[in-house]
Parts: C-alpha cells; sequence; structure tokens
C-alpha cells in the first residue's frame, strides 16, 4: 500500500505541475506543450512516464487538431441535436441474444449483432461515438455479470438478477433506458433488481424506486431503438406498475444516497422485512479512483471482500487504471487478473487531457475484476516434538 500512496503522490505532482505549466502557456497565448516536451520538464516515475507514451503513441500523434478534435466537435454536434443528458441513450438494441448465444466479444460484433451504427462510414462514425458512450455502462456491466457467474457459485437465474452500482452518479443515474441493455444481452433473466448507492447519487432520487419494462421484437439479427417504458415509485410503497403487463423483462432500480458499507449496515439493522440486505450477484464500480480516495473506499472494500462478492471496477485510462489494480491488490483482492484489461465496451466519445495532450481519455477504458480474498498459505501446525534433556 505505501508503494502505491508514493506513486499516486508523485502522479499528483506530476500532474499539477503539468497543470501549471499549461496554464502559463495559455495566459502567454502560446499553444499546449505536447506532451513528449511537458514529460522532460517534470518530475515523474519512469513506469508512469512510460505508460503516458504509450497513451499518446495509440493516439499516432503530436497534433491534437489533427486527431481526435474533429470527431469530438461532429459528437457534440450530435448531442445538442438530439438534446442528450448526461447519460440519456441515443439508441438501444430492439432484439435479443437467442438462448445460449454468447455476449459480442467488443463494439464491432455488438454493432453487427444489434444493428448498431456502422463506425465503418464517416458520417455514422460520430453518432456510434455518442451512442456507445452511454451503452458503455451497460455492456461493462454484463460483462462483469459474466464474470460473476464463472467466480461464483450462482447456477440459476430464475429469481432474478441483483446487481448493485457502486458510488453511482449522474452518469449511471440518469437515463435509465440503457439499463435494458442488460436484457437484451442476458435473454434467460426476466427480472432485474439495479440498486444504485453512493453519496453523490442526486438527491432528487433518494429514497426512490424506479420500474422499467421492455419488450422485445423477438431475437432476429439487427433492431435498435427498443420500447422501454418506466414508471416512479417511492420506496417501500407497494404499487401496481401496469406497464409491466405483458412485458418480457422487469427491471427495478433503486437509488440510495450513501455510502455502501453504511447501506448494507442501515439494512441490517431495519426491522422491515422488505428492507433486508440482499447480497448481490454482482457489483459494479464505474471509474471508482478507489486509489485517490482509499481512506472513503476502504469500509466499502472490506465488506466486498469479506462477503466474496464478484466485483468490477473501471478506470479512465492506464496510469489510473493501474493505481486503482494494485490498491485493491494490497488490500488483498482475489484479482481474475495480473494487470488491468483494455475494456472492450470502453466508452468511445474521447475526453481531450488538457495537461498531456494530444492524449485522451475514455469512460470505462480499464476494467478489472476481483472475488473475496486472495488465499494465504497456510502456515505449519505441526507442532515440533521436544527434544530429551539429557540426563
Amino acid at each position: 500500500m505505501e508503494a502505491v500512496a508514493r506513486d499516486l503522490e508523485a502522479w499528483t505532482k506530476a500532474t499539477q505541475q503539468a497543470m501549471e505549466m499549461q496554464h502559463a502557456r495559455e495566459k502567454a497565448k502560446q499553444p499546449p506543450l505536447p506532451a513528449s516536451q511537458v514529460l522532460e520538464k517534470i518530475d515523474i516515475p519512469p513506469s508512469l512516464k512510460e505508460m503516458l507514451l504509450e497513451d499518446i503513441q495509440n493516439e499516432g500523434g503530436e497534433d491534437p487538431e489533427q486527431s481526435v478534435a474533429p470527431l469530438l466537435d461532429a459528437c457534440q454536434e450530435v448531442i445538442v441535436q438530439n438534446d442528450l443528458q448526461r447519460g440519456e441513450c441515443i439508441w438501444l438494441p430492439e432484439t435479443q441474444l437467442a438462448p445460449g448465444e454468447g455476449l459480442p466479444a467488443d463494439w464491432i460484433q455488438f454493432a453487427s449483432r444489434f444493428g448498431f451504427p456502422s463506425p465503418a462510414e464517416p458520417e455514422t462514425l460520430p453518432f456510434w461515438c455518442v451512442a456507445a458512450e452511454t451503452l458503455s455502462y451497460a455492456a461493462t456491466a454484463a460483462c462483469a455479470l459474466q464474470f460473476a457467474f464463472k467466480a461464483s457459485n450462482v447456477v440459476s437465474v430464475s429469481g432474478g438478477i441483483t446487481m448493485d452500482i457502486l458510488g453511482a452518479e449522474e452518469a449511471e443515474c440518469g437515463g435509465l433506458d440503457k439499463w435494458v441493455t442488460l436484457a437484451a444481452l442476458f435473454p434467460s433473466v426476466s427480472k432485474w433488481r439495479l440498486r444504485m448507492i453512493g453519496p453523490n447519487v442526486p438527491s432528487s432520487l433518494d429514497g426512490a424506486v424506479q420500474s422499467l419494462s421492455a419488450q422485445f421484437e423477438g431475437r432476429q439479427q439487427g433492431g435498435g431503438k427498443s420500447k422501454a417504458t418506466k414508471k416512479k415509485k417511492r420506496a417501500k410503497k407497494k404499487t401496481n406498475d401496469a406497464s409491466a403487463k405483458g412485458s418480457d423483462i422487469h427491471m427495478e432500480i433503486e437509488f440510495h444516497r450513501m455510502a455502501y458499507h453504511d447501506f448494507l449496515a442501515r439494512s441490517s439493522t431495519s426491522a422491515s422485512k422488505d428492507a433486508k440486505t440482499i447480497t448481490p450477484d454482482v457489483a459494479v464500480a464505474f471509474a471508482s479512483g478507489i486509489a485517490e480516495y482509499a481512506d472513503d473506499w476502504k469500509p466499502t472494500a472490506k465488506v466486498l471482500l469479506d462477503q466474496g462478492v464478484p466485483c468490477c471496477f473501471s478506470s479512465y485510462h492506464s496510469v489510473e487504471a493501474s493505481l486503482d489494480f494494485r490498491t485493491m491488490s494490497s488490500l488483498g483482492a482475489n484479482l481474475s487478473s495480473d494487470a488491468p484489461q483494455a475494456n472492450p465496451f470502453s466508452g468511445l466519445l474521447p475526453v481531450m487531457d488538457p495537461f498531456f495532450p494530444p492524449r485522451v481519455y475514455y469512460v470505462n477504458n480499464f476494467v478489472f475484476n476481483f472475488c473475496g480474498r486472495k488465499k494465504t498459505s497456510q502456515p505449519n501446525t505441526v507442532t515440533p516434538k521436544k527434544k530429551k534433556k539429557k540426563k
């Protein structure tokens, strides 16, 4: 943990130095300094420097105006034209996978299977990037659930799936229709319970429950814009959801504005049977920032590890992912890989790094999974024989 803290401190200082350097150039009405030159002037650990240079190389150049700026402008135009708020969908699948059909491996397969707009055509690329930005949350959660099926003893979904979204905020809580994508990817699950939990859940939603239902047009190839309806209700209040009648899928989404460990503590002591905590099948934390906010996360991490909940954490970029991964490793997590993995369903809307241009990063760009604590070798409990004293 100390090594992670040192690298985190070094990364924070390096970012601060880069920020001051770029702000000075902006004040002098000079163009931003390319990242390769910034890295020569700041103090940064070699391992982190290597990650940054690799990110820049992957973007294919040193001039942001010739790399992602035109695409960003086109994407922004799509967002404005469709009056999209953060988290809201522009496209949804209208069909489901066939029973036994595996999850798409990436966005290309997803596009082929569900009739997603093709990224091959320049005129549809901005739409594709905007749509994937929102769908990334549900598609990443689907991969997390697939990991949960393998990592735990979940063998039946007849009772439905409970998924906890940790550290939920506007991006996860807005545009709830995007979560219907889970039902498209898991046709055998007809009942879903999603719990949005975190101190940044919008206060207007705290304690609310929303019901979502959807009907899919069979399981043929292609099709978009699913027919999803929703109806709000308050927690602990029984209501009849007429929209769910005759629907293939029923999804209930709860909102709790508090830390996850506080939510579990409150639920475990509640006198109401309906409020009792159901251990989730999987927990997902998008852009958790667990390295940067380790002290805040430790109580929640302890609960997740003690209960053996299958988990997926995502990060924006390689440096953050490495620090987050190492933080969970130092806390004793039984990680499923040796390093964070590039997410095949990351967001596709590039975010320009103002301090290290032309570096860009993406929502849910990297992920790592874990389940419970890593096993430790058992100490030798055999009591050695005492030597007989010589008379």
